[in-house]
């Protein structure tokens, strides 16, 4: 059970029909590239580096701002891949999907929710 694209209500559908169209996406070596392990420390070295080049200015600006923005030792999780279908396509089997990385909890979710605001 799943909630449809564009919030047209859900979708029910057999598992290992989700388990198909999700590894179909995931199998698109153009967008997705499989790696051994989640990059933890590179996307926070990525994420620190950016941030001490900003330093003199937004340091000055807002001291808390930039410690929130900054990686820091507690768990992570590692971000989730899910789909969600696209019922308003039109298709014969089964929906293509629309596909979502959730990134709650990760590196990013500080500078993500700066942005959203």
């Amino acid at each position: 059970i799943k909630p449809a694209d564009k919030n047209l209500g859900i979708v029910i559908m057999d598992t290992n029909d989700y388990i198909t169209q999700c590894t179909t996406l995931l199998k698109d070596t153009n967008t997705y590239r499989k790696r051994k392990e989640y990059p933890l420390k590179e996307i926070s070295r990525l994420i620190t580096n950016t941030l001490i080049s900003f330093q003199p200015t937004l340091y000055n600006y807002n001291k808390q701002l930039y410690n929130y923005l900054l990686p820091n030792n507690k768990k992570y999780q590692i971000p989730k891949f899910y789909g969600i279908p696209k019922i308003h396509k039109t298709f014969q089997h089964l929906p293509p999907f629309r596909p979502i990385i959730s990134h709650c909890n990760s590196p990013l979710t500080p500078t993500a929710r700066l942005l959203d605001h």
